[in-house]
């Protein structure tokens, strides 16, 4: 009789541990881990065009609030040099830029110390806070359109970024 007791408690003792490590932990079996969820670490968005990487696309507003400079750093994973086009629709209608991006290499663009001078666009009426889009497009992988955030020189942090005032 005391063995029973005994094999009884035993076995109670395993099934209220497993109902209390099976609570415990009973979020991270049905839901979704964070850590596994894409987002961009940083104000801009990225994007993949293939073997090149858009990282940090973000635009900033010149003071006279008629330009905009893509500031945006792109990764070539590739083996041949990538030619990334840009286009809009700007004040003076349809428009694109270029950029080149060696193989196996990365370009910052829009920076005063970048490899790449700013992207200087003419977008017509926008203000900060509001998105500008652009389609986005490199070597034979298909293209696709960025909701671009829109912020202004008055923030320290994007100050230097900013176009000058442009006579247009």
């Amino acid at each position: 009789m005391i063995t029973g007791s005994r094999g009884v408690r035993i076995v109670a003792s395993v099934i209220v541990a497993g109902a209390l490590a099976v609570t415990a932990s009973g979020c991270t079996l049905i839901s979704r881990q964070a850590t596994y969820i894409q987002y961009d670490p940083a104000d801009g968005i990225g994007a993949d065009l293939g073997d090149l990487l858009l990282r940090d696309v973000r635009a900033v507003l010149g003071k006279d609030g008629k330009a905009l400079s893509i500031v945006f750093t792109a990764v070539n994973t590739g083996t041949t040099t990538a030619v990334l086009t840009l286009a809009y629709e700007g004040a003076n209608g349809p428009a694109d830029q270029t950029v080149r991006v060696p193989a196996g290499a990365s370009v910052s663009v829009g920076r005063p110390d970048d490899d790449t001078t700013a992207i200087v666009l003419f977008p017509g009426d926008i203000v900060p806070g509001s998105n500008f889009e652009v389609y986005a497009q490199a070597g034979k992988a298909d293209g696709t359109i960025l909701t671009i955030p829109v912020f202004d020189g008055t923030n320290p942090l994007y100050a230097e970024l900013a176009p000058p005032a442009v006579a247009r």
